[in-house]
């Protein structure tokens, strides 16, 4: 993805954090000079070597999984918010948007094996039950894990590199960045708060007073 220099985000473990967070991706691949597209939710694991993967599951009618071939790239939105040049107190300026993304590519492989695609939803499960208050056990009988198995395919991809982007008003003065926060904190809109918080995690730490 193109990426501006001051918006680059360079730090592995913050793009794997990321992911964990906003886990629900989108799949891209193309295929006959088509493109194709799967929403779907997203584990990110590393071996014991280090290597990162990103493991799902797709439906098995989902024609995508059958023409895969190669790099595929799966972008992991995340909040994002309008920002009006009304908010700067200044003029000169135009409308823009503030958001967080990563894009995520490597070689997919599929796991055709039953352990294997057991293992794979076991563990979405643990995953995101594990944020649920009253935890969902996992525990049903043989002949449904049969019969969801039977109707999806696992794969993994073996990430050969991650991106990312912050664009968090980088490149405006302090005095933007704050009223910028101000009135983000005053929406409604969730992702607009998250992006409030990011912009002023970005800020350079405020210098004591002379």
């Amino acid at each position: 993805m193109y990426i501006p220099k001051e918006y680059e985000m360079k730090d592995e473990e913050t793009l794997v954090d990321f992911i964990r967070e906003y886990s629900f991706g989108i799949l891209f691949s193309q295929a006959k000079g088509a493109p194709h597209g799967t929403h779907l939710p997203f584990l990110i694991e590393r071996d014991k070597e280090g290597q990162l993967y990103l493991v799902s599951h797709m439906s098995r009618a989902n024609p995508q999984w059958q023409a895969i071939g190669g790099t595929v790239l799966t972008v992991f939105p995340g909040p994002h918010a309008y920002v009006t040049p009304s908010w700067y107190g200044a003029a000169g300026f135009v409308p823009t948007w503030d958001y967080l993304s990563v894009h995520a590519y490597g070689d997919f492989a599929r796991v055709d094996d039953a352990e294997g695609l057991r293992s794979i939803m076991e563990r979405t499960i643990r995953f995101y039950e594990s944020g649920m208050p009253e935890p969902w056990d996992g525990r049903v009988p043989d002949h449904v894990y049969d019969r969801l198995i039977g109707g999806v395919v696992g794969f993994r991809i073996k990430i050969a590199r991650l991106e990312g982007q912050w664009k968090l008003h980088q490149d405006h003065t302090e005095e933007r960045r704050r009223n910028v926060i101000r009135h983000l904190r005053q929406s409604g809109r969730e992702d607009a708060r998250s992006i409030a918080d990011a912009i002023e995690r970005a800020m350079p730490a405020s210098r004591p007073a002379e």
